[in-house]
């Protein structure tokens, strides 16, 4: 689950360097994602897929955002944003999480910036989840690029993004009550991740779009750690299907 806020909007850099005009898009979308967790393996899911772009208001995928500044100053703006993080699991996922709670996934509000520099667009964003389901935080820090190649338009991207101990407890944390031998208790605390990823899309006629993304989470040591973890990073990737309305 956790692939499908970064694989549909490459929530960083493909979010991030937005084009201007008025579209609304409709499709369908193929995840595929390996978080982690032992037992677990790769799940692949078909979902819908939704894209808005207004002056300045922006929705891909699981993450949204509101263009506070100028909306014609492409080099810098202060936006407020709102993040779904389709983190977690329940007990029949996996034989790992047997007699334990379920962890639902949240939605971090809080806001951004974004800047042009001679290096790359870069990035600062800071949400707090107003689900109350981890009641943690988060805070990213990346650079991305843009490049076309043929009717190709590519987007890499790098970033590190800080979770604070209770989102990183709540997800891979084992409370004492869930602890059985195999599966100690255990509080990782705040970690730091660190992503690469990259977008590409194209137009496979005036009203159809094809969207790829792929990236590689390199968990921080604390996460890594975790008796539910088996795993040093998560791997994901999408195929999305887009048809635009306007």
């Amino acid at each position: 689950m956790v692939v499908l806020a970064t694989a549909l909007s490459a929530n960083c850099a493909w979010a991030q360097l937005k084009p201007q005009s008025n579209t609304l898009k409709l499709g369908l979308g193929i995840v595929a994602s390996d978080d982690g967790y032992k037992g677990l393996g790769i799940k692949t899911t078909v979902i819908p897929a939704l894209q808005i772009q207004t002056q300045r208001f922006s929705l891909r995928g699981t993450s949204a955002e509101f263009t506070v500044t100028d909306p014609a100053n492409t080099d810098f703006s202060v936006n407020l944003r709102a993040d779904a993080l389709l983190q977690g699991y329940k007990e029949s996922d996996a034989p790992i999480f047997a007699g334990m709670a379920r962890r639902k996934p949240s939605v971090l509000l809080g806001v951004g910036t974004k800047f042009t520099t001679p290096v790359g667009q870069i990035w600062l964003e800071a949400g707090a989840d107003a689900t109350g389901n981890s009641k943690g935080l988060r805070t990213e820090v990346g650079i991305g690029w843009r490049a076309g190649l043929g009717d190709w338009s590519f987007t890499p991207y790098v970033s590190a993004q800080n979770n604070s101990s209770k989102l990183t407890n709540y997800y891979y944390g084992v409370t004492a009550a869930e602890a059985i031998a195999g599966r100690p208790a255990y509080e990782p605390g705040s970690a730091t991740n660190f992503n690469i990823g990259l977008s590409a899309s194209t137009d496979l006629t005036p009203s159809l779009s094809l969207v790829l993304g792929a990236r590689y989470r390199a968990y921080g040591s604390r996460i890594r750690q975790s008796p539910l973890m088996d795993s040093s990073g998560s791997l994901s990737g999408t195929a999305s299907l887009l048809y635009r309305l306007y």
